[in-house]
C-alpha cells in the first residue's frame, strides 16, 4: 500500500499540473529566512497556546506509537484516487465512480461521516435505491453550529428534507460534543467541529481519505482514499460512528409534518428544536441568503 501511495505521488509530481515553487518567486529564500520567520511562528504560538503540542516528548511519543501498534488491524487495503488528469478532463472521475460502485454493492447499511457533506439529485437518487431495497443509510455531518464554512452549510440545508423523505437518517454534530474531550485539555474548551470523510459498507468496507461528498471533491479536486476490506476494522469504525450519533454527542435530525426537527438529550433528557439549534437568526439569514446564489456547484 506504501508502494501504491508512493506511485500516486510520483504520478502527481511529474504531471504538467505540477509547477516549481522557484517558477512563483523571485528570490530564493535562505536558511537564515527561514530560520527567522520559525521563530516567529512559534512567539506567536506561545501568545496563543495551542492544544496540541508543537515540542513532543520522545519518550511518551514512542509509547505512544507503540501502543498504536499493538492495536493495529491488518487487513487487505487499495488505494482510490482521482488521476491529476481531471484537471483537464471533468469525465475522470475515478473516486466518485468507486464510491458509486461500492455503495451500490451495500446489503444492510450505509454509514457515512463526513465533514463538508453537499449532496445533489444524484445523491438523493442514490439513496432512495438503496433505501428501497432495505439498506439503512445514516449520515453524520456537521450541524449548522459545528460547521465552520457558511456556504457548505447552504448547499446541505438545500436537500437536508429530500434525503429524510427517501429514508436517510442524519444525525448533525453538536458543537459541545464530548468525543473531542479525548483529544487535549485545551480541545475541551473549543467548539467542536466535525473534520472525518469516513464511509462504512455493510462493516466490513471501509473508505478513509480526503474526500467531502461534495460537489466540488466530485467534479473538481483530485481526491485520496484507502479502502480496507475488514470486518473487524468495519466493526471498529462502525463503533465510533454510533458514539457520534448517540443522543449526547449528536442532533437527529427529523421530518414531523413536513417540518425539520432535531432532537438530542441534555442532562439524560430528550430537548427538540424547531430550527437550527445553538444558532443565532443572523446566522440562520447569511446561510440562507448564500443558498439563494448559484454555486452549489463549486461547493
Amino acid at each position: 500500500m506504501v508502494r501504491d501511495v508512493s506511485a500516486v505521488f510520483d504520478r502527481f509530481w511529474n504531471s504538467t499540473f505540477a509547477v516549481p515553487y522557484g517558477a512563483f518567486v523571485r528570490e530564493q529564500p535562505t536558511a537564515e529566512d527561514a530560520a527567522v520567520r520559525i521563530a516567529e511562528l512559534r512567539a506567536a504560538v506561545a501568545r496563543a497556546p495551542m492544544p496540541y503540542p508543537i515540542d513532543e516528548d520522545v519518550a511518551a511519543l514512542t509509547a505512544d506509537l507503540q501502543r498504536i501498534r499493538d492495536d493495529l488491524i491488518w487487513a487487505p487495503v487499495q488505494v482510490v484516487y482521482d488521476d491529476p488528469a481531471k484537471a483537464e478532463d471533468d469525465s475522470v472521475k475515478a473516486f466518485v465512480d468507486k464510491i458509486r460502485a461500492l455503495t451500490s454493492t451495500a446489503e444492510r447499511e450505509v454509514l457515512i461521516e463526513n465533514a463538508y457533506f453537499v449532496p445533489r439529485d444524484t445523491m438523493v437518487q442514490a439513496v432512495a435505491a438503496l433505501t428501497a431495497r432495505g439498506v439503512r443509510v445514516r449520515v453524520l455531518t456537521n450541524s449548522l453550529a459545528s460547521n465552520d464554512v457558511a456556504a457548505v452549510a447552504s448547499g446541505y440545508k438545500k436537500y437536508r428534507k429530500a434525503l429524510l423523505e427517501v429514508g436517510a437518517e442524519i444525525y448533525e454534530l453538536r458543537p459541545d460534543s464530548t468525543m473531542k474531550q479525548q483529544w487535549s485539555l485545551l480541545s475541551r474548551k473549543s467548539r467542536s467541529g466535525l473534520h472525518t470523510k469516513a464511509m462504512v459498507i455493510d462493516r466490513k468496507h471501509v473508505l478513509i481519505g480526503s474526500c467531502n461528498l461534495d460537489p466540488r471533491s466530485a467534479d473538481i479536486n483530485s481526491e485520496l482514499a484507502l479502502l480496507a476490506d475488514s470486518p473487524a476494522f468495519g466493526e471498529r469504525v462502525g463503533a465510533f460512528f454510533d458514539e457520534g450519533v448517540s443522543p449526547g454527542e449528536s442532533f437527529r435530525v427529523t421530518l414531523q409534518d413536513g417540518d425539520l426537527r432535531w432532537t438530542t438529550e441534555v442532562d439524560g433528557k430528550p430537548v427538540v428544536y424547531t430550527k437550527d439549534p445553538e444558532t443565532g437568526w443572523w446566522q440562520r439569514f447569511v446561510v440562507g441568503f448564500i443558498g439563494l446564489l448559484p454555486i452549489h456547484s463549486q461547493l
